[in-house]
C-alpha cells in the first residue's frame, strides 16, 4: 500500500517536541477530526470505531524517512497497524493520511508521563483537551467491567 505523504497524529505524536526529535523533517500542517472513532487508552493511546464520536487529529506532513522512525516508534506491524483514513477538515473538506492503530483489545490507563505529553500535544495543535478527560473517563469505566 502506497502512503499518503500526510499522518495523522492522536497521541503523543500530536507533541511538537516530541515530533521535532522523532521526525525532524516532518511538517505541522493543521487539525482535523477521524469521524467515527473514539480516543481510547490501552495504557497507551488507541482510536477505535464508535458512531457519533470523532477524534481530534494533529496532520503532519512526512517523508519517507519519517515513516521509518514513526513505524519504529509504534512497533509496527507488531503493536501497531497502520490504514489510510480520510480527516474531515472543515466545511466539506477531507485531506487523505494514515493512521497508526493498535492490534489489542482492552482498556487500561495510561502513565503519567506519557499522558501529560498528549496533554502539551492537544495545547501544541490548538486541540480541545475535553477529548482526552472524555478518552480517559471511558477508559476507566470500562476497564472496571471487562473481565479480569
Amino acid at each position: 500500500m502506497r502512503l499518503p505523504r500526510i499522518y495523522a497524529a492522536y497521541g503523543s505524536n500530536l507533541n511538537h517536541e516530541q515530533m521535532a526529535r522523532r521526525c525532524p523533517n516532518a511538517e505541522f500542517i493543521g487539525t482535523g477530526f477521524l469521524q467515527n472513532y473514539r480516543l481510547v487508552f490501552r495504557r497507551v493511546a488507541d482510536i477505535e470505531y464508535a458512531e457519533d464520536h470523532k477524534t481530534p487529529i494533529g496532520l503532519w506532513r512526512v517523508t519517507d524517512q519519517c515513516v521509518k522512525s514513526l513505524d519504529s516508534y509504534e512497533g509496527f506491524p507488531r503493536l501497531y497497524g497502520r490504514n489510510k483514513c480520510q480527516i474531515y477538515r472543515g466545511a466539506g473538506k477531507y485531506t487523505e493520511a494514515f493512521i497508526y492503530f493498535m492490534n489489542a483489545e482492552g482498556y487500561e490507563m495510561p502513565f503519567g508521563g506519557y499522558l501529560n505529553s498528549i496533554v502539551d500535544g492537544y495545547y501544541n495543535c490548538g486541540l480541545n483537551p475535553a477529548y482526552i478527560r472524555e478518552a480517559l473517563t471511558f477508559t476507566e469505566e470500562s476497564s472496571f467491567l471487562q473481565p479480569a
